[in-house]
């Protein structure tokens, strides 16, 4: 839409004005404005603010985008040219301003889906987590070797701390008795960045465990007696990769000791003492379910 004040009628050809203004605007296509499927009608305004000086403005839905000075020297067609040139200019402007708006509001959006990619990527699991896996270790070393399940739930802090609270239960052979280990396990430990999708763990446990010593004729000099108890202490590292969405592997080893050594008679009736240095390794599928 053009509008042409009564003043600047004096000086220009209305007519001619509205027609040039239509033909050197028709190429230039404006983005819509933000927010709208497509766009509006813009209104040029031509004025005469000063008997000697012409002006054309630019406006969209109340908005002011701009003024073009025109001279009023020369033939009325001549103006109107120069009219016509001087809103072409404003619309060339206000579609170059457009399209850069709409560039940096592209990129801001980009940007800010790229940095929720990375945050969810760099989550650290948070409150209860479970895990499932696997842990071994040799006893003594040379007195026994154990191996078997775990499952573990804990509670993540922000910040990286976790307390866990595991179940092991783990088979193996004490020279020619077979063994079983069942361990109630709790485990403090701190996490800390080490890639941005990978910590590392660093921690401590104690643990209790319920001993079946089978095929021995006696186990803490009680002849006939195959079950006892047995405690342990230790440290671990792990090394937590992150795999998918709130899924996680961890991996790492351990060492500690056996704080209560089980006394047992071997079926040749050797005396035996299960205990001492504890060497270990553990890896786990850890799921986060928030």
């Amino acid at each position: 839409m053009v509008e042409i004040t009564p003043k600047a009628e004096r000086q220009v050809d209305a007519q001619l004005t509205r027609r040039l203004i239509q033909l050197e605007i028709s190429d230039v296509e404006l983005p819509p404005r933000p927010g709208e499927p497509r766009t509006g009608t813009v209104f040029f305004r031509v004025l005469a603010p000063q008997p000697d000086r012409l002006h054309v403005e630019l406006w969209d839905r109340g908005e002011f985008y701009g003024a073009r000075r025109v001279s009023i020297t020369g033939s009325v067609q001549l103006r109107a040219r120069r009219i016509a040139l001087g809103a072409a200019e404003l619309a060339r402007r206000l579609r170059q301003r457009r399209l850069t708006d709409a560039r940096h509001r592209q990129e801001e959006t980009q940007r800010k889906a790229e940095e929720r990619a990375r945050d969810a990527r760099e989550k650290r699991p948070d409150g209860v987590v479970l895990s499932a896996g696997a842990r071994g270790a040799v006893v003594g070393p040379g007195d026994a070797w154990i191996a078997g399940p775990r499952l573990q739930g804990a509670w993540y802090y922000p910040g990286g701390t976790r307390m866990g609270l595991g179940l092991s239960s783990l088979f193996g052979k004490a020279g020619s008795p077979s063994l079983r280990w069942l361990e109630l396990e709790l485990a403090p430990a701190q996490s800390f960045r080490v890639a941005p999708t990978a910590d590392l763990a660093l921690g401590v446990s104690v643990g209790a465990a319920a001993v079946h010593v089978n095929g021995v004729p006696s186990v803490d000099d009680v002849s006939g007696q195959a079950d006892t108890w047995s405690a342990r202490a230790g440290a671990f590292a792990l090394l937590e990769a992150k795999l998918g969405s709130g899924v996680f592997l961890s991996a790492g080893p351990e060492a500690g000791a056996v704080l209560r050594r089980i006394p047992y008679v071997d079926a040749e009736g050797e005396r035996q003492r299960l205990g001492g240095l504890w060497l270990g390794a553990r890896a786990a599928i850890v799921i986060d379910p928030n």
